[in-house]
């Protein structure tokens, strides 16, 4: 029988907690392979959302799941993938993947191989997706938790079309210098980005070794030569998201122009 972490490719700042992980960030997602007419995902998270994708369609939404093992069925007997991608950010909870369970009679199979391309996305609400499928500026709470997706985020689309696996560590509101509006001035971003588990003071992501981003817009004292500058071209933007952010739309445009840029740098 084969363990978790040989049927789940993991993609994303997570926490091994036996056969299962845990995380905060948006937009990590899991993908495996499955054999038969069904297939299950565990979670255990009462605070975000997530997609669940058969062979590359959305089969399913599910708003804050809870303990469960949500299941797929009905599909065509043979052979299957399966992702489950983090909607929303919900830096204060902490959320739980368990793998995968195929239906009686099916097998879950060896995990996809991972990309050779890796990109790391550091940022605020404009890289997590923030209220980017709401239609309309004006948002309760709710709403926005609701019509945050993270997985059609500039970065993720992006990401998608150089067919690379990438992270989405994107904090709203938390800037590295200063945050919006001076809230929370004890906090900046630079106190959570070493975390997997963003409310935990001091945790600390153990990175398992696999994860060697090639594009990471980061610099040092010294200077860095690998640096590059791209401005973020904001003509024909709607900022339909809510509390004026970027739509879903405007994401798609956002890829687009990013994408150029990026496989300068990745040739």
């Amino acid at each position: 029988m084969t363990s978790f972490f040989e049927q789940v490719h993991t993609v994303g700042r997570v926490k091994p907690r036996g056969e299962a992980v845990q995380f905060s960030w948006p937009g990590v997602y899991f993908e495996g392979r499955f054999r038969g007419t069904g297939v299950g995902v565990v979670l255990d998270c009462a605070a975000a959302d997530y997609d669940v994708q058969v062979d590359g369609a959305t089969v399913a939404t599910l708003v804050t799941p809870g303990d469960t093992t949500h299941w797929v069925d009905g599909l065509r007997d043979g052979e299957h993938t399966v992702r489950v991608v983090k909607r929303n950010d919900t830096p204060g909870d902490i959320s739980t993947f368990g793998g995968f369970v195929a239906a009686p009679g099916g097998a879950v199979l060896n995990r996809p191989a991972p990309r050779d391309r890796q990109i790391e996305f550091i940022g605020d609400s404009l890289t997590v997706g923030y209220g980017n499928v709401s239609g309309t500026r004006v948002c309760d709470p709710e709403q926005l938790k609701r019509t945050t997706n993270t997985d059609v985020s500039h970065g993720a689309l992006a990401a998608r079309q150089l067919d690379a696996d990438y992270q989405i560590n994107g904090l709203s509101g938390l800037g590295m210098v200063r945050n919006v509006a001076g809230i929370c001035p004890e906090l900046t971003y630079r106190t959570h980005y070493d975390r997997a588990l963003l409310s935990v003071d001091g945790d600390v992501w153990r990175n398992p070794g696999t994860w060697r981003p090639q594009v990471v817009e980061a610099c040092n004292d010294a200077g860095d030569s690998g640096v590059h500058y791209w401005y973020l071209d904001t003509s024909g933007l709607d900022f339909l998201g809510c509390d004026g952010h970027a739509s879903a739309r405007d994401d798609r445009l956002i890829a687009d122009r990013l994408v150029p840029f990026l496989s300068s740098l990745l040739t």
